[in-house]
């Protein structure tokens, strides 16, 4: 063998040898590169997975916030329209407590007339006596219709302003809805960095079914506060709103929210 061959043969013994661990390395990168390639795929697969959730969760948001808005504003409409009516009925009963008043005061007139002439008349016959009688009939007569009108204005505003309070608090929950759908959108709208459920959990929850009766009422500064007879026993918790009824008619009197929990009643 030839001293150039040998060479030949040496140099290339030296070039497989650097050459085999680069090769090595370079396969060595190039899997790793896959695995963070596959790793990529998977979490932005994820990602797009999260991302449906929570628009399917703000889609049943959505669709909730129509049915409660529509409801809310059926009752609102409900709502308004006894109110004008009742406003009506008050007119119609202040009229004629106007009309009792003005009765009233002519026919105090008349009796005072009346007296007044069979003062002066010392031989009053038997038909002016009937008069007076008959004029102080039509008098008390005028007095029970004036009374029974007050009793019926004073009813009537009564319930009117119920219902006011009813209409402010549904306007209230139609407030609080809005903001609600306001939050759920902003967390559709930052879905790379909220975690997959939030928007879930901004969905109202379900309350359960407690009935009780309101046993003391104080009033501290203006401001009503009321003890009712259920308590931590029936799952009433802190922040939870009653609605507060008259038994006697079953009108609306306002929202009672709970701050403190017993055991048996809250407050």
């Amino acid at each position: 063998m030839s001293a150039l061959t040998k060479l030949f043969v040496v140099l290339l013994v030296v070039g497989v040898l650097t050459f085999v661990p680069g090769m090595i390395t370079f396969i060595n990168r190039v899997q790793d590169k896959n695995a963070e390639v596959a790793a990529l795929k998977s979490s932005t697969d994820l990602a797009k997975a999260e991302r449906e959730a929570m628009k399917s969760a703000l889609d049943v948001a959505l669709a909730s916030k129509a049915a409660t808005d529509a409801s809310a504003r059926a009752q609102q409409s409900e709502l308004t329209k006894d109110i004008q009516n009742r406003d009506e009925k008050i007119g119609t009963a202040a009229e004629a407590l106007a009309k009792s008043e003005k009765d009233k005061t002519l026919l105090t007139a008349q009796l005072a007339q009346s007296t007044d002439m069979a003062k002066l008349a010392v031989n009053s016959n038997t038909a002016q006596d009937t008069e007076i009688a008959r004029l102080r009939g039509e008098l008390q007569k005028a007095e029970g219709r004036a009374a029974e009108a007050e009793v019926a204005l004073v009813a009537e505003t009564k319930k009117t302003a119920t219902l006011g309070t009813e209409v402010k608090y549904q306007r209230e929950q139609i407030e609080k809805l809005k903001g609600d759908l306001a939050s759920a959108r902003t967390s559709t709208a930052n879905n790379n960095t909220v975690p997959a459920g939030t928007a879930g959990a901004r969905l109202p929850a379900s309350t359960p079914d407690i009935t009780g009766v309101v046993r003391r009422v104080e009033d501290v500064g203006g401001v009503l506060y009321a003890t009712i007879s259920v308590g931590r026993a029936d799952r009433v918790e802190k922040g939870m709103e009653f609605k507060v009824v008259d038994p006697n008619d079953g009108s609306f009197l306002g929202i009672l929210r709970v701050d403190t929990v017993d055991a048996n009643e809250a407050f």
